[in-house]
């Protein structure tokens, strides 16, 4: 009975009493406290009690899900507003551990809240260790530290500094998260580092990586050149100008002080920016003449710590010059008949191009039959059923075919003489065009039979569909005098056509046989003697 009423004595005089120390948190987030002050065995009992107005209640009777005692710890999952008070833990004697927490609406918009922050101080160069609360270190929660609100390391219990600087003095703030009961619950504790000790001294440099800029004006013009540089101590830095002649290095020339007259004159401001003191200083030249380009002028920085200097040096622009009428008309002349050369170049080309190619192949010596696998150079087609007198006939035997053969050094293939006796017609045809790299179809008014329309139809659906051959038209007849034209040939490009005119295409060096060679496969020309001799004769 009297170490009951001892007890509630205690109890309410702690609750009276103002406590240095209270744990800010916030609400929706979990929370941890633990009865440190007492003493503990295997078999303690704890009971919690919280103070209302002066009365304390035993909140150990109104545990849930949410509000939950595990032996020593008393767990919130999560905090409410109204969780805010003092609490207490006892044994089964009197002695006591006092929190008294504070929960506070969570915005999440400002990280660097004050009243909820710890305080580390560290001199310059010591060691720091910034740790989770030992309420919340263990294993099965995920850890986020922030500096200043940005994401520094994830997945550690601490941050640890070997020699601290100034640099990293800031807020760390971890954010805890852990699962309980399928849900997710947060808690954040942040510390403010404080490192004292002096700053480290860093020698100022001018901004920019050239020390030499080149500036180009104009004569008349106002210039304003600017020098900037970050220094630690404004007050202790100064900055001014030099002006020196160009050939003259080494010369301390005239140095410049603030507004020295009206025609150069300087100004000098400091500014902050990213908490670091900006001195910068600007050169201002008015009215610049020749005189202003013969100098170059130095901007130079002195402190108790080093100092640094920029030299600008100006130049004058130039000037676009604007062209005489002479160049002009000079320059029109040549570009018209530069134009006119190259029209004329390219008409004689066009009208040119099979002597232009024949020479190209002579001199080249190109040959286009290596490797392609063909026997021959191109199979002769012609109406050979009619009598033997017949002139197409003729004109194949005794003239295109011979000419071709020794005079040009090309391989024909004639069905009537290279044909194997005895094998199928079609079949045989049909390989012998598979073998011939040109069809040359000499079309005259007798060109109707089964055989050369059956050699017409198979040479054009390879050259047309297949694209394995490649098809010359030999008019021997003018087209306009044939009544029944195949509606196959009448496709194809004029180019690919050749008329026989008698007299003017008989000799070797006529346009007939020129371009003959043209269409035909390119291949070095191996003639005999008689036919050099033919060529002679005819020249």
């Amino acid at each position: 009975m009297f170490k009951g009423r001892m007890a509630s004595f205690f109890f309410v005089l702690a609750c009276l009493l103002k406590l240095a120390f209270v744990l800010n948190v916030f609400e929706d987030e979990y929370c941890i406290l633990k009865c440190e002050e007492a003493q503990k065995t295997n078999t303690s009992k704890f009971t919690w009690y919280k103070c209302y107005s002066n009365v304390t209640v035993n909140i150990s009777k109104f545990m849930n899900r949410r509000l939950i005692i595990n032996r020593d710890p008393l767990e919130f999952w999560p905090l409410l507003s109204n969780d805010s008070g003092k609490y207490f833990c006892t044994l089964q004697d009197p002695k006591y551990g006092e929190k008294n927490l504070s929960v506070k609406m969570n915005t999440w918009n400002d990280c660097n809240d004050s009243s909820s922050v710890n305080y580390l101080k560290k001199n310059q160069g010591a060691s720091a260790i910034i740790k989770l609360p030992n309420e919340y270190n263990s294993s099965n929660h995920s850890i986020v530290w922030y500096k200043n609100c940005e994401c520094y390391a994830e997945n550690v219990s601490e941050i640890s500094f070997n020699s601290v600087n100034h640099s990293d003095a800031s807020l760390y703030t971890n954010a805890i998260t852990r699962r309980d009961n399928g849900q997710y619950y947060n808690v954040s504790t942040t510390t403010k580092l404080k490192v004292e000790g002096k700053k480290e001294s860093v020698r100022p440099k001018i901004h920019g990586v050239e020390k030499v800029e080149t500036r180009e004006v104009e004569l008349g013009q106002n210039l304003n050149i600017t020098c900037e540089s970050t220094v630690g101590n404004p007050d202790s830095a100064s900055f001014y100008w030099i002006k020196t002649a160009k050939n003259k290095e080494g010369n301390l020339g005239d140095i410049f002080n603030d507004c020295s007259d009206q025609v150069i004159n300087t100004t000098c401001i400091t500014k902050q920016m990213n908490e670091k003191n900006i001195t910068c200083t600007h050169l201002h030249l008015i009215n610049i003449n020749m005189d202003d380009i013969y100098y170059q002028y130095k901007c130079k920085l002195d402190s108790p710590y080093g100092g640094d200097e920029k030299t600008f040096v100006l130049k004058l622009k130039e000037k676009n010059r604007d062209i005489s009428k002479r160049v002009f008309a000079t320059s029109i002349i040549a570009s018209v008949t530069c134009s006119v050369i190259i029209v004329f170049l390219v008409i004689l080309c066009i009208m040119f191009r099979i002597q232009i190619v024949l020479l190209y192949r002579g001199i080249t010596r190109l040959d286009e039959t290596i490797g392609d696998g063909k026997e021959y150079d191109a199979y002769l087609s012609f109406e050979g059923l009619s009598s033997p007198e017949a002139e197409e006939r003729d004109f194949a035997f005794q003239t295109l075919a011979p000419i071709l053969e020794n005079c040009f050094g090309f391989k024909l293939c004639i069905f009537e003489r290279d044909g194997v006796p005895g094998e199928a017609l079609v079949d045989d045809m049909h390989s012998l065009l598979e073998k011939s790299r040109r069809l040359i179809i000499v079309l005259s008014k007798n060109y109707t039979s089964g055989k050369a329309m059956y050699e017409l139809e198979s040479g054009l659906h390879k050259a047309m569909v297949e694209r394995k051959i490649k098809v010359i038209l030999i008019e021997f007849t003018p087209l306009n005098e044939i009544s029944v034209l195949p509606e196959s040939l009448q496709l194809l490009k004029m180019r690919n056509r050749v008329k026989w005119e008698e007299d003017r295409s008989r000799p070797l060096n006529s346009k007939f046989w020129k371009k003959i060679q043209y269409l035909m496969p390119a291949k070095p020309v191996k003639s005999n003697s008689n036919f050099q001799k033919l060529k002679r004769m005819q020249s």
